[in-house]
């Protein structure tokens, strides 16, 4: 059986927050009425609350309608009773990315590690991890793939030299970098492979990292790795 996703929580229980007159509200979900994100930022009552586009066309909600914050957590309070309107959305919504209790607003839903590290001033020597509701926090690299819809808060902590175990064919082995290729997972399952280029072999993974827990690794390819992640590796014949 097919499992529905949950609409209240993104991938892997990702932490969330909004923008509301510019305070930074920690939240519970990803969706949730909006009367829940005004009482959570202290607003009075009949106050409405309005999410913040890139235009005059900003969108106010009934109390009881449902946000979610994928699709938007900068928003704005009024006081003159503004609500839910059909208007012509002409530019995309405000986006908050947070790190350490700092954020920063953009427009752009899909950035790299590399770009979310320049928007939010993340300093090299830092490692970046997105923040999760369970202990699953693993360091981004730059030329990773984010999306704001996957979550947009997350933390930094010093960089440490990268040392894990990884295990191929039931063997461990001890690994210091953040990614390993197709090569060097056979390599380590069978030692003559750089001699014997000609030769094929299949390689699969599982306990992958959050984004890819399982699939193949093919000739060429290369996936970030974690600790205790494991390959199966086989020969398959001559190239």
């Amino acid at each position: 059986m097919t499992s529905v996703p949950d609409p209240n929580k993104s991938r892997a229980d990702a932490k969330w927050a909004a923008i509301v007159d510019d305070q930074l509200i920690p939240l519970p979900r990803r969706q949730l009425p909006a009367v829940v994100i005004l009482q959570q930022a202290g607003a009075p009552p009949n106050t409405a609350l309005v999410r913040d586009f890139n235009s005059p066309n900003d969108v106010g909600f009934e109390p009881d309608s449902p946000v979610d914050l994928s699709e938007g957590n900068v928003f704005r309070t009024s006081t003159n009773c503004e609500r839910r309107r059909q208007v012509a959305v002409d530019a995309p919504p405000k986006l908050a990315f947070f790190v350490d209790d700092h954020w920063e607003i953009t427009i752009q839903p899909i950035q790299t590690g590399q770009s979310l590290r320049g928007l939010l001033a993340v300093s090299a020597s830092l490692a970046l991890l997105r923040d999760y509701e369970s202990p699953l926090d693993e360091p981004i690299e730059d030329r990773d793939h984010i999306e704001f819809a996957d979550g947009p808060v997350f933390i930094t902590r010093p960089n440490k030299p990268h040392e894990i175990t990884i295990v191929v064919e039931g063997t461990p082995h001890r690994w210091f970098k953040p990614t390993i290729s197709y090569a060097e997972v056979v390599t380590l399952f069978d030692p003559n492979y750089p001699q014997y280029p000609d030769i094929t072999y299949s390689v699969t993974f599982a306990n992958g990292p959050n984004h890819k827990p399982e699939g193949i690794l093919s000739p060429g390819g290369s996936i970030k790795v974690k600790d205790h992640m494991v390959f199966h590796v086989s020969a398959t014949g001559q190239s």
